[in-house]
């Protein structure tokens, strides 16, 4: 390992890594005027009744079991329940969180790169190439994405437990790297590529690849199947990690959000690589939502193989005189597989987000690129003029992004302006119009969605909430019945037909679509739950119970359920046992004013 400069007051490891978190947290300060999103953001945190609840016994049991937004991140959950035992639901005390974590990602990013090539420079500006960068924004300024920054904060603590492994076989720190690991991936499993960015570090910066100690406090340098060897249990912990993501995002449908073909998923792989690279480069018109192409892409798919096979060759070429290079470009290979929708998991054809971890190998290449380029050229001002006109660019654009997620209204219009035809977000801004009560607006942007994707499931879902908010269950019927002839599979909606059913008087119609809904879906609690509101309707008080129990025991935490079945035990005058449910709809919503009502009449009438 090369021998660090002479120390300077700034060549001192930890003051620069303050200096640079400190950056980090001021660059990216606009977040605490921001709001919770309806994007993610109320089913992570503000409607989730385990997170509301803070951390307890009972929720840890949750978070380590719950497979819920259909992902398996326990230490995720964590970390929003102690938000809220510390904060509340002020939404600036959960963006304090995620942007403490992302500022000691951009301090570790500097010491490891210092720790192991002595450069303070080149490490300095490698964090704050990765740190300020516009594309981080939606890992930092999304409450609900804080899985990104605490994986990586575990993950980048993993890798510095590793390396001082691997420079003083230190059992310790090799068992303390593995815990950490598994900690990663039980905040976001993104991380599964971690035994090959191993390799990677082994080739540089380590230099482990038979290269001779550089100090005799070194150990020697292992073979090539020693360093193989030692990274087997990382590969195991990986292999589980990545089954029990796959696991929960198939439990909770996630990965058939699109029937895409294989080649097509390829197609858009290949091309999303080459765009990633753009945008880090140019990051202009960034968006929380890029819709898919869902088509073949053509020349762009060819062209894209040829630029990555040029830029891999030139990298290769150059491994021995600029090994960072070749170490950065396969860093961001790498790290980006597991998100490039190889296993399609939601309906982006990419995301800022996907950026945050393999941006780190295109950082290090770019600061060590550029100064072995200039160094000796340029006067040392000159260059780091340079290096702080790119910094202040990038914190620019930077706080121009933070800001465009101020609210649910803000973000999406943002999307919509800057992608072009975007059904997605068509929809999520008529439901946040509409939630509003600015249904005009909102019905515009729903046919807007329909224009764009006519048939769109999703906007004639939207569309029929909108009518039975205005109060017009016939005509959201006949929208909730467009959308199961378009999409048979399409469960909700034949769920939402036996509402509009009931709504309309007439039970007994109800339960044919909802029993088809249920076909559909075995268990699913909303039908059942309907189901149950359907029989309570026409008299059938026992087998309404039974429904309302099945509804209460596939989703424990549904307060409507529990209101509904606590309604049915009152009107049968079993007042202690309806309290409990009352009780319990009642810590799930706590200003469910029906359910405090039913409670007091409830111990009224059983004496309490």
């Amino acid at each position: 390992m090369p021998a660090a400069p002479p120390e300077s007051l700034l060549a001192r490891p930890a003051l620069p890594a303050l200096l640079l978190a400190a950056a980090t947290f001021l660059v990216f300060a606009g977040v605490f005027r921001n709001d919770f999103v309806s994007y993610d953001d109320e089913a992570y945190v503000v409607r989730n009744a385990h997170v509301r609840a803070g951390l307890s016994a009972a929720n840890v049991g949750w978070a380590f079991t719950s497979r819920e937004a259909s992902n398996w991140h326990p230490l995720t959950w964590l970390s929003h329940m102690a938000d809220v035992s510390l904060f509340g639901l002020s939404p600036a005390g959960h963006h304090f969180t995620s942007l403490l974590f992302h500022s000691i990602n951009v301090a570790l990013v500097f010491l490891l790169l210092r720790a192991a090539t002595g450069r303070t420079g080149r490490s300095a500006a490698a964090a704050l190439l990765f740190g300020l960068h516009p594309l981080r924004v939606e890992s930092v300024a999304w409450i609900a994405e804080r899985k990104d920054v605490l994986s990586a904060c575990l993950g980048l603590l993993a890798i510095a437990a590793w390396a001082r492994w691997s420079r003083s076989r230190n059992r310790g720190a090799y068992a303390c790297s593995l815990i950490l690991f598994a900690a990663s991936l039980m905040a976001k499993a993104t991380l599964v590529t971690l035994p090959l960015l191993l390799l990677v570090l082994d080739f540089w910066p380590l230099r482990r690849f038979g290269t001779p100690p550089r100090d005799a406090a070194s150990v020697p340098a292992p073979g090539t199947r020693s360093l193989l060897v030692e990274k087997i249990p990382y590969a195991v912990l990986a292999i589980a990690g990545g089954w029990l993501a796959l696991r929960a995002q198939r439990a909770g449908g996630a990965t058939s959000a699109l029937a895409l073909s294989a080649g097509l998923r390829l197609e858009n792989a290949v091309v999303s690589i080459v765009r990633y690279l753009a945008l880090t480069i140019w990051p202009a018109k960034l968006a929380v939502f890029y819709p898919h192409p869902a088509a073949a892409l053509g020349w762009r798919t060819w062209g894209a193989l040829a630029l990555l096979a040029a830029i891999s060759a030139a990298v290769w070429v150059a491994r021995r005189s600029r090994p960072y290079l070749l170490a950065g470009w396969l860093w961001y290979l790498i790290a980006l597989a597991p998100v490039l929708g190889i296993v399609q998991v939601g309906w982006q054809g990419l995301a800022d987000r996907y950026t945050y971890l393999p941006s780190l190998g295109l950082a290090v290449a770019a600061a060590w690129g550029a100064a072995s380029l200039l160094e000796g050229r340029l006067p040392a001002r000159a260059l780091a003029a340079a290096a702080g006109v790119i910094v202040l660019a990038l914190s620019a654009l930077t706080i121009r992004q933070v800001a465009t997620w101020r609210d649910s209204l803000t973000l999406y219009g943002h999307a919509i302006a800057v992608t072009g035809p975007n059904e997605t977000m068509q929809i999520d801004l008529g439901n946040e119009l509409a939630r509003r009560g600015r249904s005009e607006e909102a019905s515009r942007h729903l046919q807007e969605a329909l224009r764009i994707a006519p048939g769109s499931r999703d906007a004639l879902y939207a569309l029929g909430s909108l009518s039975f908010a205005e109060g017009r269950p016939a005509e959201a019927r006949s929208r909730f019945e467009e959308a199961t002839r378009l999409h048979p599979d399409f469960a909700e909606a034949f769920v939402q037909i036996g509402v509009a059913l009931v709504r309309e008087g007439r039970p007994k119609d109800a339960v044919a679509p909802v029993e088809q809904a249920l076909s559909i879906r075995h268990g699913l609690p909303e039908a059942l739950y309907v189901l149950g509101s359907a029989l309570d309707a026409q008299g059938e008080a026992v087998e309404a119970e039974k429904k309302y129990e099945a509804a209460i025991a596939a989703k424990p935490d549904y307060p409507e359920a529990h209101l509904n079945l606590a309604d049915l035990l009152a009107a049968g005058k079993r007042y202690r046992e309806a309290i409990p449910h009352y009780e319990e709809a009642l810590r799930l919503k706590p200003r469910f004013r029906e359910a405090q009502q039913g409670l007091e009449a409830a111990r009224r009438r059983a004496g309490l």
